[in-house]
């Protein structure tokens, strides 16, 4: 819960004081096949001005920077399936709520 709460107010690091939290702590830093998906379309040279992706209204010139987020996110945490669990759903990455 403290993970989420974190992520949802933009903080991308945490402290782990014992040795087992340190895997629950960077899979919850793991993105989204979806997040992911949608901040390389935004990245991408060719990305219209304005575009529909996965139910969302993506701007690249205002989501550019989250884009950027979490596409290094993904190189520093992987990605993780939507069957995973860490103890919460991140919600944070998302451009607008479902």
């Amino acid at each position: 819960r403290e993970l989420a709460h974190d992520l949802d107010h933009g903080l991308y690091s945490k402290s782990a004081v014992h040795p087992e939290q340190v895997r629950w702590i960077e899979s919850g830093y793991a993105v989204s096949r979806q997040d992911l998906s949608i901040a390389e379309s935004i990245l991408h040279d060719a990305a219209p001005a304005v575009f529909r992706m996965h139910d969302l209204m993506c701007e690249p010139a205002t989501h550019h920077h989250w884009a950027r987020i979490v596409v290094q996110r993904q190189r520093l945490f992987g990605v993780r399936d939507a069957e995973s669990t860490t103890g919460h759903q991140y919600r944070s990455g998302r451009l607008q709520p479902k």
